[in-house]
């Protein structure tokens, strides 16, 4: 088991399918880091292989809610706070990610 793992997603509506990957991620480490992709909407490039996730419809809750919505069900799925974090995490910026995370 390794003792810190990263994982990310848009997590724009959070679902089961997202719960099962933030547990297999869990699963695999003593300590998860969760980072939310395209956290600022307006900063989100749009890209010809997926030209939907720049739009405003496409991403209707904020960086804030989602963060509460993932933190909420993480815990409500029994996984401590301490073993866990949610961090921005710009993939259209890659040179911004290690402020955010290892």
């Amino acid at each position: 088991m390794d003792k810190v793992g990263v994982i990310h997603g848009r997590f724009q509506l959070l679902h089961n399918d997202h719960m099962k990957y933030l547990l297999a991620g869990k699963e695999r480490c003593e300590h998860l880091i969760i980072g939310i992709c395209n956290p600022e909407v307006d900063l989100t490039k749009y890209t010809e292989a997926n030209p939907h996730r720049s739009k405003r419809s496409s991403n209707p809750l904020t960086y804030f809610e989602r963060m509460q919505c993932i933190k909420y069900s993480m815990l409500e799925a029994g996984i401590k706070q301490e073993e866990f974090d949610i961090v921005p995490f710009s993939i259209n910026f890659p040179e911004k990610i290690f402020n955010y995370a290892p």
